[in-house]
């Protein structure tokens, strides 16, 4: 056990050493000017001026804000600290779950992996994104939810108060505790404080309209703060049409727009997905395809919608140590797709080679070619021994 808390130790060394370094400074300046605004305003007039999070970053940042009227640390550090606490975090979760299906050993390796991935240290550390937050929230409701259903839906409801899209890890967890004994109970508990977390989180911040319709209203502002096909996703968009943003309101056929199509085409996946499952395929396999499928086939995806595949595949390679190629090929088209955008340490001959649009194209045919490689393997996920 001692071994694990070096490693944290290690990685938390690497991350503070990093942390003043390639900060994405529009990302991080909102962040922070958000964070000030709560703390002099409160939360009742938030909304009146433009934001397009839900309530569940903005009380982290309420929280981070004061602590940095009580205690001087440069803002760097303190307000990177949450996504660097949730990457350790997460790295510790997987080792325990890894060090109880297989050995200290693997569970160490598979942690670490996770820990010093350049593309978790990329996305937390040096731009100051959130993403792992909601990865922890996946991986915590995933490891949970057959220890204690209550913490579960606690830490699902607060992943999609900060990022909707975790929302559908709810019917993956509902499938999960339809197979236990006495389920109709279990949902029934689990249903009523998970979204009793997420409802009541958003009241602090309630405009004057009713609260369902105030949900509803930040939820879809969310969700369309992009209307394009892509947002720099390399996923099936970027193969076909490109990384130049073009609006996904234009029809394709018969007066279906592309925006339909596209969710259409993702649902369609996760429907396949989810069938195969039912029929006995392995459990985190799927939720790493749920998202697979969602970064690489629904609209107005941005690159960071890769992050929660990262996190899951250590619990895949429990099962399946074979796809460690799978996973370090993953990570570097995840890698190479964030430094498309934010281009930190700058080289300009990288730049220069990533920016032409057959290399976009490339990198995207790349990322569908090993979706496709982990959808044939998960179909054969069915018969493995252990779900």
């Amino acid at each position: 056990m001692k071994k694990i808390y070096r490693l944290l130790v290690i990685a938390l060394v690497i991350r503070l050493v990093l942390t003043p370094f390639g900060t994405l400074s529009l990302d991080f300046n909102t962040f922070v000017a958000w964070s000030d605004r709560l703390v002099e305003y409160g939360s009742g007039t938030f909304y009146a001026q433009w934001s397009d999070y839900l309530p569940g970053y903005l009380y982290v940042l309420w929280g981070v804000g004061l602590i940095n009227n009580i205690i001087h640390i440069p803002a760097v550090y303190l307000y990177k600290l949450p996504a660097i606490v949730a990457d350790l975090a997460t790295g510790w979760v997987i080792y325990k779950v890894v060090s109880v299906k297989k050995n200290q050993r693997k569970a160490l390796w598979w942690s670490g992996a996770y820990l010093f991935n350049p593309a978790i240290l990329a996305n937390s550390t040096l731009w100051g994104q959130v993403d792992s937050l909601t990865a922890l929230s996946v991986v915590l409701s995933l490891w949970l939810v057959n220890i204690n259903l209550v913490l579960s839906a606690v830490a699902l409801a607060v992943g999609t108060l900060i990022k909707p899209q975790v929302v559908f890890v709810v019917p993956v967890l509902a499938l999960v505790i339809m197979q236990s004994k006495d389920w109709f109970r279990k949902i029934s508990i689990y249903t009523a404080v998970g979204a009793g977390v997420f409802v009541v989180g958003f009241l602090p911040f309630k405009e004057e309209m009713g609260l369902v319709n105030f949900v509803v209203k930040r939820v879809f502002l969310s969700l369309g703060q992009y209307p394009y096909t892509s947002v720099n996703a390399f996923n099936f968009w970027g193969l076909l049409l490109g990384l130049d943003r073009l609006p996904d309101n234009f029809e394709v056929i018969f007066g279906l727009t592309l925006n339909k199509f596209a969710w259409a085409m993702g649902f369609g996946f996760i429907f396949l997905v989810t069938y195969w499952y039912w029929r006995g395929a392995n459990l985190f396999f799927y939720i790493l395809m749920l998202f697979y499928s969602i970064f690489m086939f629904f609209p107005r995806v941005h690159e960071r919608y890769l992050f929660p595949v990262i996190a899951i595949f250590p619990f895949v390679l429990i099962a399946k140590l074979g796809f460690k190629k799978m996973y370090y090929l993953i990570t570097a088209v995840f890698f190479l797709n964030l430094y498309h955008w934010w281009w930190f340490p700058r080289i300009n001959a990288l730049v220069y080679v990533l920016d032409l649009g057959f290399v976009e194209r490339t990198l995207s045919l790349m990322n569908l070619v090993l979706f496709g490689t982990l959808l044939r393997e998960y179909r054969k996920s069915r018969l493995w021994k252990s779900r």
